[in-house]
Formats: C-alpha cells, structure tokens, sequence
C-alpha cells in the first residue's frame, strides 16, 4: 500500500473532512444576546444568554397569516418553535402569536415574539427577559 492510502479511504477522508467543516461553519458558537433587547433569529439560529443558557430558533408550525400582499378577513396566527437548553438537555418551547406572543423559559427568562417576517423559514424578532 502506498503512503497516501488508498483511493477509496482518500475519498471517504475527504468527504469526512468537508462534512465535519460544513457542520462547523453552520453551527459556530452561539451569538450572546442583550437581555431586554430584540435580535432578529433565522431558522436554526443559537443565542446564548447571560446565564450560559441557549435557545434555538427551530422554524414555524400551523402558519395561517394572511400574505401581506393580499387583504384578508381575519389576520391567522402562526406558531413559533424554540429549543431551550439550560444546560440539562434541550426543552421544547413554542409561541402562538397573535395570541400568546411570549412563553417562560425555564424558570428565569420569559421569551417574546416581536415580530415573524416572511413565509415559511421565516426570519423571528425576539427579546428576552428575566421572568417576573
């Protein structure tokens, strides 16, 4: 056997290697967020907040907004799916906005949804506040 391996083990290290850092680039390490202040989230998206906790935008479910561009008679509603980690496993979370526009996370945080812009993977406005 040659010093480079073979061809096949090549290619298998190859696609490895460009697997491994698509996954990097993709994920990176969580951007932290301002407590009390909106940050835009694509799907996908981690925060990290000043407790060393995460949250992850996960997309939308059971859109029925009207589109924009089109007069309706009752506006629909759309629900926002998060992923909170404290450190002890992820937890699902979720916003039924217009409705319920905000959901505790854990025991200390309180999520808000500002704002859902575009269709389905929508771009979310969110702030984040201690729980009262």
């Amino acid at each position: 056997m040659s010093p480079r391996g073979t061809p096949i083990l090549r290619h298998v290290a190859a696609a490895v290697a460009v697997a491994l850092l698509a996954a990097c680039a993709s994920t990176g390490a969580p951007r932290a967020v301002a407590i009390g202040t909106d940050v835009r989230l694509d799907a996908g998206r981690r925060v990290a907040l000043p407790d060393r906790s995460t949250l992850v935008y996960r997309g939308l479910a059971e859109d029925s907004r009207c589109p924009r561009s089109v007069h309706c008679i009752h506006a629909g509603s759309v629900r926002v799916l998060f992923e909170y980690d404290a450190g002890h496993g992820p937890t699902a979370a979720h916003v039924e906005a217009p409705r319920h526009t905000s959901a505790p996370l854990g025991s200390v945080w309180r999520l808000t949804v500002t704002d859902v812009a575009g269709a389905t993977p929508a771009s979310v406005d969110v702030r984040i506040d201690r729980s009262p």
